[in-house]
């Protein structure tokens, strides 16, 4: 995932080198914000220049990874198993979260960079952080009762 971002953060790079062109935006996506920087034109749309388009699609792109990363994470039966499908459970036994996290867990596969607990962390920011435990302890084995169950490899 890394190598990705820094791959795409190149190319957003190199397109900001460029000289600005003109790119036309639909008026319902108009909306001045700094990332953005549109400027809005007599006729009701907005220009946005060759930058502003890139950083669009690097957002884009990073969503739809994002949001693989959690299905595959729910395709496993693992979030149900876990947490009956509520990636932000916060039940008060020292587990939290779609994965039941424990803190300390948590914390040692860098859950800190995104939240205190795992149940106030996004979905895909989760999902992050199972991936690296995963790779880590070699397969499913932090969940022990739910990959029995799912025949995931521990």
């Amino acid at each position: 995932m890394k190598k990705l971002t820094v791959v795409l953060t190149m190319f957003v790079l190199v397109l900001m080198a460029r000289p600005a062109e003109a790119f036309f935006v639909p008026p319902d996506e108009c909306a001045a914000s700094q990332n953005l920087r549109l400027v809005c034109e007599w006729n009701g749309w907005e220009v946005a220049s060759a930058e502003d388009v890139a950083v669009r699609e690097y957002l884009e792109i990073m969503h739809f990874l994002r949001s693989h990363q959690v299905w595959r994470w729910e395709s496993t039966g693992l979030v149900r198993c876990e947490s009956g499908g509520n990636w932000h459970i916060n039940t008060g036994n020292g587990y939290s979260g779609g994965l039941q996290f424990h803190r300390q867990t948590w914390l040692a596969n860098g859950g800190g960079e995104y939240a205190r607990f795992a149940y106030m962390a996004e979905p895909w920011q989760q999902a992050e952080i199972a991936d690296r435990l995963v790779a880590r302890s070699g397969g499913y084995g932090p969940w022990p009762s739910c990959a029995r169950r799912l025949r995931l490899p521990t």
